[in-house]
Parts: structure tokens; sequence; C-alpha cells
């Protein structure tokens, strides 16, 4: 029994301790002389914070009311203009700095200052643009070759291939060797070539011989045109043979080293030549394979320019600006990326079933970043509408119904500017006053520096 009664004291002890300790903690317990108790006060609201030097409520909606009575000075923000950079960074703080150095009362004016390591990592930045706020057509298609800038590769005889030097992927230039092929089409050729150049030769000799002998009398006159006639031959003999090996892709260079083809084992070798830049985006082609001059060996694109063709519905036909219209065009892969465009055809059907006409935007691609195949969403502009100054939605902070945006001042030091905002659009918003046309805001990230200018609301209250 003693052992229970002795359990049950020290439990109650310790539970006295303990809840000493808490009420110590939290501020709602005071040792020390008794005083007089202090008046009530009416106006301290429910969740104020305590300014540490009046020890009087501090309140969101009121939060220099009873600070600045006491100790002057807080009031940072009393500038006839806000925005006024100059006169921010001329300013002083109680503590007899310049505010825009006082990292306790830097907030209170609107600055953030945020080293350039953490911007990089944390923020992204826009310039403010200019954009049409003039009625937009959105259209969806898909993203295709550009048919002009797409070259098919087929061989200009069979036979056997003997190396593959590109592969699929692989970029090409001009004149670039993409398949070696051994064959007998083009051996014969170069032998008919070899065989009309002896003719010729000969023909030549038998023709200078017969006109020496023609004007010294010695032969007739007969003799004399058919050794012409015979040279004409050789000579229309050799120029088709020549002509039929530039068909097999060979130059003049080529063509004059054919003799020495004979010994190095590259007689009857066809080259397989990129007939321009571009990137092997098809390939049907492997060594050994037997092939023959009807198949595409492969296909070679210039990617760095490609279609979007999408589907207009045909009410929304007089709804075209014009031809040649600018369109921004969007893919899922890079949704925060506008890819430029320009309405370059408009299709002369209806397609019977779906009502619609296709309609073909050309996009200028030169990162690679646009695949074939991709699904796109297209807004045609209606340059005649109006110009307005806009930022990116993410860019606007709201705080006790006002819209702002943090404009970079110096690499690390942001201000908070109040805006007047208009018309949304897309993924912007008009900026109607506010922001100058060469200001660099935040586009994203900006709720990072708007939880340290509201500290005071966040319940730091007066941080003096």
């Amino acid at each position: 029994m003693k052992n229970r009664v002795t359990h049950a004291l020290l439990a109650i002890t310790v539970f006295v301790i303990l809840a000493v300790i808490s009420l110590w903690a939290t501020g709602n317990l005071h040792i020390g002389p008794a005083g007089p108790a202090a008046p009530a006060d009416d106006s301290a609201k429910p969740g104020c914070a305590t300014c540490p030097e009046t020890e009087t409520p501090s309140h969101d909606d009121e939060p220099d009311a009873h600070c600045n009575d006491e100790h002057a000075g807080h009031n940072h923000a009393s500038l006839e203009d806000p925005a006024d950079i100059d006169a921010i960074f001329k300013m002083e703080c109680e503590h007899d700095t310049l505010i825009v150095h006082c990292d306790d009362c830097r907030y209170e004016v609107g600055l953030v200052k945020v080293g350039p390591d953490v911007s990089k990592a944390l923020l992204q930045t826009e310039a403010v643009s200019e954009r049409s706020l003039g009625a937009s057509l959105k259209l969806t298609g898909r993203i295709e070759l550009d048919r002009t800038r797409v070259h098919e590769v087929a061989a200009a005889a069979g036979g056997r291939v003997l190396a593959v030097e590109k592969l699929l992927g692989q970029k090409v230039r001009t004149g670039d060797v993409l398949a070696v092929i051994q064959s007998a089409e083009l051996g014969q050729a170069k032998a008919e070539y070899i065989e009309a150049a002896a003719r010729m030769e000969l023909a030549k000799a038998t023709f200078a011989r017969e006109k020496q002998l023609h004007e010294k009398q010695i032969t007739s006159q007969a003799d004399f045109l058919t050794a012409r006639n015979e040279l004409r031959q050789a000579e229309a003999s050799l120029a088709a043979a020549e002509k039929k090996l530039n068909l097999f892709g060979l130059d003049a260079e080529q063509i004059s080293a054919i003799d020495d083809d004979r010994t190095n084992g590259h007689f009857a070798q066809l080259v397989l030549r990129a007939p321009a830049d571009g990137t092997v985006i098809q390939q049907n082609i492997t060594l050994g394979k037997l092939v023959d001059s009807t198949q595409t060996l492969c296909t070679i694109a210039d990617l760095s320019s490609l279609w979007a063709w999408c589907d207009l519905y045909e009410r929304d036909l007089a709804r075209i600006p014009a031809q040649f219209a600018d369109a921004d065009v969007r893919v899922a892969a890079f949704p925060n990326r506008v890819f430029e465009g320009t309405l370059d055809l408009i299709d002369s059907t209806v397609n019977d079933r779906t009502r619609t006409v296709r309609v073909r935007l050309g996009i200028a691609n030169p990162h690679a970043l646009l695949k074939v195949g991709m699904f796109a969403d297209a807004r045609l502009l209606d340059d005649s509408g109006q110009v307005a100054t806009v930022v990116p939605k993410t860019a606007v902070m709201t705080d006790a119904g006002k819209s702002f945006v943090f404009q970079q001042i110096k690499d690390d030091l942001w201000l908070r500017r109040d805006v007047v905002t208009g018309k949304e659009f897309d993924q912007y918003v008009e900026i109607q006053s506010g922001l100058t046309h060469d200001a660099r805001i935040v586009a994203k990230g900006a709720f990072m520096l708007k939880s340290d200018i509201l500290r005071e609301k966040m319940g730091a209250g007066c941080a003096h």
C-alpha cells in the first residue's frame, strides 16, 4: 500500500513540474516580483504578435499603429513613390545604415536579397514583353517533316553492300559517304567508258593521219571523210559513256581516275553519298545485303525546320487572319516553351467526315527539340489587335487585394513592384501600369521572395 501511495505522489510531482515548464516556455508564466496588473487592452486581437520593445499587440491589419508611437523609425515604407528606386537606395533605417544593406529593415520597403547561386537554382527570370491582345484562333495538330527538306537515297545500280558508313540518327553533310556497294553494273559501265576512250584515241590518230595525207593529195577524199566520221562516232560514244558514269554518281575527277581503279580494287565499287545536309531518319541497308536501284536505302531529313499540320473547322475559315500569319505552337513535352510558326498553306478541300480543312504551319526547330509525330497546340495570332505589356501568370503575386511582381534591381536584389493587371490570355497577364518595358522580373519562384517581405504578417511582428 505504501509503495502505491509513493508512486502516486511521484507521478503527481512529475506532472506538476512538466506543467510549470510548459507554461514558462510558452510565456504564460512570469517568474519575478509581482507588480500591478496591466489594464486589459481591448484593441489586442487574438493571434496578434507582441512587439518586444513595447510589449503591445501587433495587428496584421494595422502593423504600424502602435509601434510607431513607441519607437519611431519602423515605418520605412513612407515614401511618396514606393517605386522610386533611387530614393530607396538613399534611405537610412533606425540603425543608421542604408536600408538596402540592413537585413532587419530591408523587407519593409519590399526589398529582398538573394545570393546569385540561390537565384540560379530557385528563380527563373524573364523580361517584360509585348504581345498582341487581338483575337486568336486555337488549333490542334501534329508535327511532321518538312517534305521540301527530305531526301530519299537509292543506289543507281544493284549490287551487294560492302560497307555502311552512316547509321540511323547520325547527322551527315553533303557528299558524306553513306555506304559502299559492289556493283557489276558499275563495273560494266566503267569498262564501256575505257573502251570508248580507246576508240576515241584511235579515231583521233587515224583522222590526223588521213588529214595530212589528204592535204598532200596522197589519199582520196572518201578516206578522209570516213576517218572524220569515225572520229565523230567515237566522240559520241565517249560522251555517252561519261554521262552514264555521271548517273552512277561519278564526277569528272573520279572518271579521270578510272584507270587507277583497275588496280586498287575499287573498280566496281559504287559509293553512295549524302545529297544534302541532314539527319538519317530511316535506314534499310545492312552489310552483305543485295540491293537494287528501286529500293530506298536511307532517308535524310533536315530537322531544323518542320511542319505542323492542323485541323481547322469549316466554320472558322473566315476567322483566319491572313495567309502567312504568325502562330504560337506548344507541345506537351515542353509546356512552358513557345515555338514560333507561320501559316504558309491552307488546303483546298474540306474533309467530308470531319468538316475540317487542313492548314500547314512552318516551324523553326534549330535545337531539334520538336520530334516528328508529336501532338501540337497552335494559336494563330491576329496582328491587328492591341499590343500590351505582359508577364507570365506565375510572376504575379497577391496580398491584401494588391497584385505585385518582383523586379530584379541588381544581381542579388529584388524589389516588390505593385502592378495593375488587365486581361489574361494563354499563359500571360496584361500589366496596365507599374512596370517598364526594360524590366526583368521573376517568372517562377516568386513565392519564396513573397514570404520574405511578408514576414511581419507571418508572425515576426516588429522585427526590431
